[in-house]
């Protein structure tokens, strides 16, 4: 998951690729391509590469012998335990400063943190698996540490009602902007609209989610991928910080039958460590009745995503922590054997050692191996409807309103050079393609029929898009159900991808 560097120099040579897509009437229509004096890379054979398995991507901090945070790490310096077995890292960078990355502006957005030192915590207080106790006591902290909120420090907070439904207390941004640029009027309105929230769930009826512990259990882990999605957007060091007594690891169904919900919490796990997420719980008391014990996977999750398992009314404790800015963070990526991919969880130890002196490093602790990554295809389908973005290939883009056709929008996107297989002759010659996925309120999709994208650079161009980046502009129609846009980008010879996700603002009435 490494930084993408799209800076644009004055003067600088920008190799850009003009595209005006043209459809018929809906995003299924077939692309037209564009004449061939509006391409400005020039076409060439792509090179011919073997599919190539998935990388795991994740986040590390590290610290010397003498407890300092380390801030120069490279990857011949870490080496990765996969389920025991030594690997070498593939890549190690430091994720981008705010002053040595370009900020994003309105309606721009990046699949991969640019900001180091902005942090987003998303704070979700558990109403359905806690006590009146525990939902007074979290109440309370939550006021307190948000009342120390510092500048660059974005906090949201959620309710997780008593009927299973979000309630937004203080929503993540919309459409018009990734990171708000948040007063502090709205953290004194809060503890009386935090009193409000609280007053108006506890009148909502229980859908006796209480009684049928799998559903619950299946609801609880359905919130926190959907709002981990929403928090994905987000282009900076992200927390999530969940309070509750937590769920159980199984459970009996009304059917009779006993659940073992480990599998899920953990693809859950590595989709929110590939989207940057660490997660901070707070377990209110460890137990919901005399026998059903549930902190387990409060303390998978935050082992599991790189965070930490807070005891009870530890809550603006763990506030603190997500929010804290921290040493320098790595983004590092390995490429593990294809026999991962089997639908198993495997364990990672990650170490390291500078000129012979061992570190400290703090690192994700597992991932999923789901065998669709396997295949370059279910790879690809995965990118464009899964639940969090992949980074496997660093995008960046920029939605405006069309200036070419009434109702439709304007992506001026840049693709990370660096992640694609380019050859290493004369001319660096490679090939990928570039596909919309339109989802509606229901996260139904639709997709654009890929738009294929040959690179043919000289030297000199070469040495500018690893620079810049590959820039594409896009134009494309939206139906007025569309919510969500994932541009996704695939390397056409390895198979490597990655995608983002782009909200869009309702349609006025």
């Amino acid at each position: 998951m490494r930084a993408i560097n799209v800076r644009q120099a004055p003067g600088s040579v920008l190799l850009t690729v003009a595209v005006l897509v043209a459809f018929a009437a809906s995003p299924k229509s077939a692309a037209q391509e564009p004449p061939p004096d509006k391409v400005l890379i020039r076409r060439g054979p792509a090179p011919h590469a073997e599919p190539q398995g998935p990388l795991v991507t994740f986040e590390i901090v590290a610290w010397d012998t003498k407890g300092r945070p380390v801030t120069q790490l490279r990857a011949v310096d870490l080496r990765i335990y996969d389920d025991g077995k030594p690997l070498d890292a593939a890549f190690c960078q430091p994720l981008e400063s705010a002053d040595t990355a370009t900020p994003l502006g309105p309606r721009e957005y990046s699949n991969r943190p640019i900001r180091g030192d902005t942090r987003a915590t998303l704070v979700l207080l558990d109403l359905l698996n806690t006590d009146l106790m525990g939902r007074n006591m979290g109440g309370n902290e939550i006021v307190h540490a948000l009342e120390m909120l510092e500048p660059g420090q974005h906090a949201y907070v959620y309710l997780l009602t008593k009927d299973g439904t979000l309630y937004p207390v203080h929503a993540l941004p919309g459409a018009t902007s990734p990171v708000t640029q948040e007063e502090g009027a709205w953290v004194a309105r809060f503890p009386a609209q935090l009193d409000e929230a609280l007053r108006s769930t506890n009148r909502l009826r229980s859908q006796d989610l209480q009684a049928d512990a799998d559903a619950r259990v299946r609801r609880s882990l359905a919130v926190l991928e959907d709002l981990a999605s929403d928090l994905a957007v987000q282009p900076c060091r992200k927390g999530f910080v969940w309070i509750a007594h937590g769920v159980p690891t199984t459970a009996r169904a009304p059917n009779g039958m006993w659940y073992d919900y480990s599998p899920s919490v953990q693809s859950l796990a590595t989709h929110l460590v590939r989207a940057g997420v660490a997660v901070y719980t707070v377990d209110q008391a460890g137990r919901l009745s005399a026998d059903i014990t549930a902190s387990s996977i409060l303390q998978e999750l935050a082992t599991i995503t790189g965070g930490q398992y807070f005891p009870r009314d530890a809550t603006q404790a763990a506030i603190q922590r997500a929010l804290s800015p921290g040493p320098t963070n790595f983004q590092v990526g390995y490429m593990p054997p294809l026999d991962r991919w089997n639908n198993k969880f495997h364990r990672l130890r990650v170490t390291g050692d500078i000129r012979g002196n061992r570190l400290t490093i703090r690192a994700p602790q597992g991932y999923f191996g789901d065998a669709r990554e396997a295949d370059p295809r279910e790879r690809f389908a995965l990118a464009m409807l899964g639940p969090s973005d992949a980074s496997g290939i660093g995008i960046r883009a920029a939605v405006t309103p069309s200036d070419k056709v009434r109702g439709w929008l304007h992506f001026q996107i840049r693709v990370d050079a660096a992640d694609l297989k380019l050859t290493r002759d004369e001319t660096a010659d490679g090939e990928f393609g570039v596909t919309f996925a339109y989802y509606t309120t229901a996260w139904q999709s639709d997709a654009s029929a890929e738009i294929k994208r040959p690179l043919h650079l000289n030297p000199v161009e070469r040495d500018a898009v690893m620079r810049d980046g590959v820039a594409l502009s896009f134009d494309r129609p939206l139906t007025v159900d569309v919510r969500k846009v994932r541009v996704v980008v695939r390397d056409t010879s390895t198979g490597n991808v990655g995608s983002l996700t782009v909200p869009l603002a309702p349609p006025e009435d």
